[in-house]
Protein backbone atom coordinates (compact mmCIF):
# COMPACT_ATOMS: atom_id res chain seq x y z
CA UNK A 1 0.00 0.00 0.00
CA UNK A 2 1.55 3.44 -1.07
CA UNK A 3 0.84 6.85 0.52
CA UNK A 4 2.09 10.07 -1.08
CA UNK A 5 3.71 8.81 -4.06
CA UNK A 6 4.58 5.16 -5.46
CA UNK A 7 7.80 5.50 -4.11
CA UNK A 8 6.59 5.84 0.00
CA UNK A 9 4.73 3.85 1.74
CA UNK A 10 2.21 4.23 3.96
CA UNK A 11 3.53 4.26 7.52
CA UNK A 12 2.34 4.92 11.37
CA UNK A 13 4.83 8.05 11.69
CA UNK A 14 3.65 9.45 8.40
CA UNK A 15 0.01 8.63 9.15
CA UNK A 16 0.12 10.38 12.29
CA UNK A 17 2.03 13.16 10.97
CA UNK A 18 -0.63 13.56 7.83
CA UNK A 19 -3.30 13.61 10.87
CA UNK A 20 -2.12 16.25 13.00
CA UNK A 21 -1.41 18.17 9.79
CA UNK A 22 -5.51 17.62 8.94
CA UNK A 23 -6.85 18.37 12.06
CA UNK A 24 -4.30 21.36 13.30
CA UNK A 25 -6.95 23.85 11.18
CA UNK A 26 -3.77 26.46 10.96
CA UNK A 27 -0.37 26.49 10.38
CA UNK A 28 2.28 24.18 12.68
CA UNK A 29 6.30 24.82 12.48
CA UNK A 30 8.11 21.49 12.30
CA UNK A 31 8.46 21.54 16.35
CA UNK A 32 4.48 21.40 16.60
CA UNK A 33 4.05 18.52 14.36
CA UNK A 34 6.67 16.79 16.43
CA UNK A 35 5.18 17.51 19.20
CA UNK A 36 1.68 16.31 18.56
CA UNK A 37 2.36 13.57 16.18
CA UNK A 38 4.60 11.64 19.04
CA UNK A 39 1.46 11.62 21.18
CA UNK A 40 0.67 8.61 18.66
CA UNK A 41 3.81 7.60 18.07
CA UNK A 42 6.22 8.17 20.85
CA UNK A 43 9.29 7.47 19.17
CA UNK A 44 8.84 9.24 16.14
CA UNK A 45 12.10 11.50 15.37
CA UNK A 46 12.68 14.87 14.07
CA UNK A 47 13.92 14.05 10.95
CA UNK A 48 11.08 11.89 9.73
CA UNK A 49 8.76 14.85 10.24
CA UNK A 50 11.29 16.99 8.22
CA UNK A 51 11.14 14.56 5.61
CA UNK A 52 7.74 13.99 5.73
CA UNK A 53 6.82 17.36 5.45
CA UNK A 54 9.39 17.99 2.33
CA UNK A 55 7.00 15.09 0.56
CA UNK A 56 4.37 16.07 1.44
CA UNK A 57 5.34 20.07 0.29
CA UNK A 58 6.62 18.69 -2.71
CA UNK A 59 3.31 16.48 -3.92
CA UNK A 60 1.43 19.41 -3.12
CA UNK A 61 -0.69 18.05 0.06
CA UNK A 62 1.16 20.86 1.88
CA UNK A 63 1.11 25.02 1.69
CA UNK A 64 4.38 26.65 2.97
CA UNK A 65 3.26 30.05 5.60
CA UNK A 66 6.55 32.57 5.68
CA UNK A 67 6.92 34.19 8.68
CA UNK A 68 9.97 36.72 9.05
CA UNK A 69 13.00 35.75 10.92
CA UNK A 70 11.42 31.87 11.46
CA UNK A 71 11.28 28.45 9.37
CA UNK A 72 8.06 27.71 7.23
CA UNK A 73 5.23 26.60 8.66
CA UNK A 74 2.57 24.11 7.14
CA UNK A 75 -0.84 24.58 6.18
CA UNK A 76 -2.59 21.00 5.33
CA UNK A 77 -4.07 21.87 1.35
CA UNK A 78 -3.46 24.34 -1.28
CA UNK A 79 -5.13 27.41 -0.98
CA UNK A 80 -5.55 30.28 -2.43
CA UNK A 81 -3.27 33.67 -0.57
CA UNK A 82 -5.18 34.32 2.50
CA UNK A 83 -3.93 36.37 5.32
CA UNK A 84 -2.76 34.61 8.53
CA UNK A 85 -2.18 35.79 12.21
CA UNK A 86 0.61 35.91 14.24
CA UNK A 87 0.31 35.76 18.15
CA UNK A 88 3.38 37.66 19.51
CA UNK A 89 2.97 36.02 22.83
CA UNK A 90 2.85 32.11 21.81
CA UNK A 91 4.01 32.22 18.52
CA UNK A 92 1.15 30.43 17.12
CA UNK A 93 -0.08 31.10 13.63
CA UNK A 94 -3.71 31.07 12.46
CA UNK A 95 -5.26 30.93 9.34
CA UNK A 96 -8.17 33.25 9.23
CA UNK A 97 -11.33 32.65 6.80
CA UNK A 98 -12.07 36.02 4.95
CA UNK A 99 -9.33 36.12 2.23
CA UNK A 100 -8.44 39.80 1.53
CA UNK A 101 -9.63 41.95 -1.69
CA UNK A 102 -7.66 42.57 -4.54
CA UNK A 103 -4.54 44.32 -3.79
CA UNK A 104 -4.03 47.62 -5.77
CA UNK A 105 -0.95 47.55 -7.91
CA UNK A 106 -1.85 50.06 -10.56
CA UNK A 107 1.21 53.20 -9.60
CA UNK A 108 2.60 51.19 -6.89
CA UNK A 109 5.13 49.75 -8.27
CA UNK A 110 8.42 51.49 -9.81
CA UNK A 111 8.31 50.56 -14.12
CA UNK A 112 9.25 47.27 -14.95
CA UNK A 113 8.33 46.38 -11.84
CA UNK A 114 5.81 42.59 -11.83
CA UNK A 115 3.79 41.25 -8.60
CA UNK A 116 4.00 36.75 -8.80
CA UNK A 117 2.48 36.25 -5.30
CA UNK A 118 2.03 38.56 -1.62
CA UNK A 119 1.70 37.60 1.96
CA UNK A 120 -0.88 39.34 4.46
CA UNK A 121 0.08 38.64 7.91
CA UNK A 122 -1.68 40.41 10.78
CA UNK A 123 0.34 40.68 14.27
CA UNK A 124 -1.41 41.12 17.72
CA UNK A 125 -2.39 38.56 20.57
CA UNK A 126 -4.27 35.60 20.29
CA UNK A 127 -7.85 35.21 22.58
CA UNK A 128 -6.07 32.26 25.33
CA UNK A 129 -2.85 34.80 25.51
CA UNK A 130 -5.17 37.54 26.26
CA UNK A 131 -7.01 35.19 28.99
CA UNK A 132 -3.44 34.55 30.52
CA UNK A 133 -2.34 38.39 30.25
CA UNK A 134 -5.87 39.18 32.11
CA UNK A 135 -5.28 36.52 34.78
CA UNK A 136 -1.39 37.39 35.51
CA UNK A 137 -2.51 41.31 35.52
CA UNK A 138 -5.08 40.24 38.26
CA UNK A 139 -3.32 38.48 40.32
CA UNK A 140 -0.32 41.26 40.30
CA UNK A 141 -2.76 44.04 41.06
CA UNK A 142 -4.35 41.94 44.31
CA UNK A 143 -1.03 41.78 45.59
CA UNK A 144 -1.27 37.52 45.47
CA UNK A 145 1.96 35.83 45.96
CA UNK A 146 2.50 33.97 42.60
CA UNK A 147 5.00 31.37 42.14
CA UNK A 148 6.91 32.54 39.41
CA UNK A 149 7.72 29.36 37.74
CA UNK A 150 4.32 28.92 36.08
CA UNK A 151 5.10 29.68 32.64
CA UNK A 152 1.33 30.58 32.01
CA UNK A 153 1.66 33.54 34.00
CA UNK A 154 5.39 34.75 32.89
CA UNK A 155 3.71 36.96 29.91
CA UNK A 156 4.88 40.66 29.81
CA UNK A 157 2.05 43.22 30.59
CA UNK A 158 1.64 46.57 28.73
CA UNK A 159 -0.74 49.33 29.39
CA UNK A 160 -1.53 52.66 28.90
CA UNK A 161 0.96 53.78 31.84
CA UNK A 162 4.30 52.52 33.37
CA UNK A 163 2.33 51.49 36.71
CA UNK A 164 0.78 48.83 34.39
CA UNK A 165 4.11 47.30 33.97
CA UNK A 166 4.62 43.60 35.84
CA UNK A 167 8.07 43.28 37.65
CA UNK A 168 10.68 40.78 35.37
CA UNK A 169 9.84 37.66 36.19
CA UNK A 170 12.99 35.30 37.50
CA UNK A 171 12.34 31.56 36.82
CA UNK A 172 11.84 29.83 40.10
CA UNK A 173 11.40 33.36 42.08
CA UNK A 174 8.00 34.71 43.63
CA UNK A 175 7.23 37.91 43.09
CA UNK A 176 4.98 40.22 45.28
CA UNK A 177 2.55 43.30 44.31
CA UNK A 178 3.74 46.51 45.97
Amino acid sequence: MYWVSEMERKTNQRTAIRQVLKNARRPLSPAEVHRLAKETVPKLGIATVYRTLKSMHETGLLSLVFLPGEAPRYEWGVTDPHPHFHCRDCGRVYELDAPPGPIPTKGLLPEGFQIDGHTILYHGVCRDCQGLRSEAFSIYTTGADVPMDNPDLQLPLEGSGSDLAAPTPQPGRRVRAK
